[in-house]
């Protein structure tokens, strides 16, 4: 006798996840509930990403104005950056201004994702997922493409994320390298540069592959996520 077993209307989220996504990542963290966060998700990403493109060129004239002033007539140090910041009410402000700014998206997004009851998040209503969006956010976004099916795609995307933090990591502190006289020490800049073009080969790779996974699966993969499986039907299937 055959019966027909049918993929549930529903999909047990997990509020855990959601509440850790939004405190790691911000507004990108909507994605993980993009049926119900579409308007969320888009007006925060912009705005985070606004405040982090201000930060970074904040952090950057502050860079140049502080080997500007450095008293060695080298490159400045870290310690000399940092009580250059300590010193200018300027650079302070708009570098408290900027941390603040991320604070609050943060924040918003952590207290949306801490408010919605557990059963929200249990029940949460199943919609079919686009193949087109997630080769999009994989083209535009790298692995933030993998929060958007973040349920399978756990482990690929904090490995993406690893890989961001410690790639942005590296280029902070790259223009902070002390100088030997003019030109800066090879025994410390050579290690840095390696490191920087070890990781950009990985995010590269991490892009390609976020692309290529997305692309290979197929739409009925997309259709019936997450609970369809290698060689089940699109919708529903056939037991025994």
């Amino acid at each position: 006798m055959n019966e027909v077993a049918t993929i549930p209307e529903t999909v047990r989220k997990s509020k855990r996840d959601a509440v850790l996504l939004a405190l790691m990542v911000g507004a990108p963290a909507w994605l993980y509930t993009y049926d119900q966060d579409k308007v969320k998700l888009w007006l925060g990403v912009a705005l985070q990403a606004a405040v982090l493109l201000i930060g970074y060129v904040f952090v950057l004239v502050i860079i140049i104005e502080a080997n500007a002033d450095s008293n060695s007539g080298e490159n400045a140090s870290l310690t000399e950056i940092v009580n250059f910041v300590r010193s200018t009410d300027s650079a302070k402000y708009a570098l408290l201004g900027v941390a603040f700014l991320l604070s609050l998206i943060h924040g918003i997004a952590l207290l949306d994702r801490a408010a919605k009851p557990a059963k929200w998040y249990a029940r949460y209503p199943r919609n079919p997922m686009s193949k087109i969006a997630a080769i999009l956010l994989a083209v535009f976004t790298y692995h933030f493409t993998w929060l958007y099916t973040y349920d399978r795609d756990k482990a690929k995307f904090w490995i993406g994320y690893l890989l961001f933090a410690l790639y942005f990591t590296v280029i902070f502190f790259i223009p902070a390298l002390p100088n030997s006289g003019e030109t800066a020490d090879p025994a410390v800049v050579v290690p840095i540069l390696l490191s920087v073009a070890l990781i950009v080969f990985m995010l590269l790779g991490l892009w390609v592959w976020g692309i290529v996974n997305s692309a290979s699966r197929s739409d009925d993969w997309y259709r019936d996520y997450p609970y369809r499986r290698s060689g089940r039907p699109s919708s529903e299937t056939s037991v025994s």
